[in-house]
């Protein structure tokens, strides 16, 4: 990952206020302040950290639409928690909570609009990596059943991985690089490299699969 850096709230984050549309903006003036700005915030983005710690190397964007309309989205880093960003872009309508003491990593590529993600002891996700809408990931289960406690689990997802539109990630599980996750399927155990899972749970469907953008 490239090296990161603290980000200085009041130094490296542009706030899009008033709720301004950046579509507006000419594109000179979008590339302009894509390079000046470590973090780039769009409107409707409710931040709240207390206590955690934001690290960045090349940029962060939260909440764009892409054209389209901007939903509410909510980034909240609890005590002690760390957020790590290579270059990631965030669409709008995501929901991200951080808890204390907890990691989250982002390599790079997007996740699209509506991203679900609890993260309560650490989640990693690798470079070039492309999540669909409406999908949810969280390394805890956040209830309890009789004589099986709740303990987060780390997430691993790798490389050059595509999750498709509304999937569902749970805890202990690890994505190897390449692999594909189905639109709906809900992955409940690890996928090897270069695999196509699909279901509920999540099986593999295909072997040495190859994607691109």
């Amino acid at each position: 990952m490239t090296d990161l850096r603290h980000v200085d709230y009041l130094k490296s984050i542009y706030w899009s206020w008033n709720n301004a549309r950046q579509e507006t903006l000419p594109r000179k003036i979008k590339d302009i302040l894509r390079r000046r700005f470590s973090v780039l915030i769009y409107p409707n983005v409710k931040l709240k950290n207390t206590g955690g710690k934001l690290w960045v190397g090349k940029k962060l964007e939260l909440g764009d639409a892409w054209g389209g309309s901007y939903k509410i989205s909510d980034l909240r880093l609890l005590e002690n928690s760390v957020l790590e960003v290579d270059k990631f872009i965030l669409l709008t309508g995501f929901n991200i909570l951080v808890g204390p003491g907890a990691k989250l990593s982002f390599g790079s590529g997007y996740a699209n609009h509506d991203l679900k993600l609890e993260c309560m002891k650490e989640i990693q996700i690798g470079q070039d990596v492309a999540i669909a809408y409406h999908v949810t990931i969280s390394d805890t289960d956040r209830h309890e059943l009789s004589g099986q406690s709740d303990n987060p689990a780390p997430i691993i997802i790798g490389n050059h991985v595509w999750v498709g539109a509304r999937a569902i990630i749970l805890k202990g599980v690890s994505i190897g690089d390449g692999a594909v996750v189905a639109a709906g399927a809900v992955v409940t155990r690890d996928v090897p490299p270069k695999t196509l899972v699909a279901g509920v749970p999540a099986k593999i469907i295909r072997r040495d699969v190859e994607w691109k953008k």
